[in-house]
């Protein structure tokens, strides 16, 4: 990228104005404001009108001087490229950009802590791909000599 990505709020949506003609996304989506709030700014990107839609990460400014946070942020971006596993997010190479940010896979769906909520007592037949794909995706991890630090249902995506 050649210039320089600021997200501004216009109303309920959050918008994206890119200076220089490499990358051109078309809008910003507030996407997590909880986790937006505490640890991590969160969008939707979408690239053109019909571009494909990715989800945008940066970290939160409350947490700008803290090395051992922001350390943390970038070694989850370096992990996020080595790794190609179909049930780990894919984290895309940074464009040149004096920004810290990740840009993420986009997994339409809901977290693990929602679709609990959404059903509170579901039948084992709906459980066991999800425990197959949860289990497969920390094999991967572990065969990597890598533990994910923050495994919480809020950070297991049902797509």
């Amino acid at each position: 990228m050649t210039g320089a990505i600021f997200p501004w709020k216009s109303g309920n949506r959050f918008e994206l104005m890119v200076d220089g003609p490499a990358f051109m996304p078309a809008m910003l989506a507030d996407i997590s404001a909880a986790e937006r709030q505490v640890l991590l700014e969160l969008y939707l990107v979408e690239d053109g009108e019909d571009g494909p839609r990715y989800a945008l990460k940066a970290p939160s400014l409350n947490f700008s001087e803290d090395l051992s946070y922001l350390e943390a942020f970038v070694h989850e971006g370096w992990v996020g490229q080595k790794l190609n596993h179909p049930n780990l997010m894919k984290i895309y190479p940074r464009r040149d950009s004096p920004f810290l940010y990740h840009l993420c896979e986009y997994i339409e769906g809901s977290d693990l802590r929602q679709w609990a909520l959404d059903h509170p007592s579901p039948p084992i037949d709906q459980l066991r791909p999800v425990a197959r794909q949860l289990v497969s995706a920390l094999r991967a991890l572990q065969r990597a000599q890598m533990v994910h630090r923050d495994l919480k249902p809020e950070n297991v995506l049902l797509g």
